[in-house]
C-alpha cells in the first residue's frame, strides 16, 4: 500500500515514526486525510474512538494526538494527548485503545 504520493513531507514523516503501514495492517486502518502538519487514520475495533489524528506542532517539535468518534456523519471528539514526544506516539495509542501495532 502506498500513501506516499501528493502527501507532505511531515505527514509522511509522521506516518512512518507512527509505524508506517505495518501499523494500519494490525489496527486495521487507512489513512483518511492529511495536511502540512497532520495525519488521521481510520481504524477498527475500538468502540470509544475510530480516528487518531497525529499533528506535528512545529515550535516546539512535539505532537498532539487526538482521538475522534465518527458515526451517523458526526465527529466527536474524545481524547486528546498534548506534547508528546515521537517516541511515545505508539504507546499511547497502544495504551488508549489495547490495540497493538506491531507484532
Amino acid at each position: 500500500m502506498d500513501v506516499s504520493p501528493n502527501i507532505s513531507d511531515i505527514a509522511w514523516s509522521i506516518f512512518g515514526q507512527f509505524g508506517g503501514t505495518r501499523t494500519l495492517f494490525m489496527i486495521g486502518g487507512t489513512v483518511a486525510d492529511w495536511g502540512e502538519n497532520y495525519i488521521a487514520i481510520k481504524f477498527k475495533m475500538f468502540p470509544k474512538a475510530n480516528i487518531v489524528k497525529i499533528k506535528y506542532e512545529k515550535g516546539s517539535d512535539l505532537y498532539t494526538i487526538i482521538f475522534y468518534k465518527y458515526r451517523a456523519n458526526e465527529i466527536k471528539e474524545v481524547k486528546k494527548f498534548e506534547e508528546v514526544y515521537a517516541d511515545q506516539l505508539t504507546n499511547i495509542f497502544e495504551d488508549y485503545t489495547g490495540l497493538y501495532t506491531k507484532l
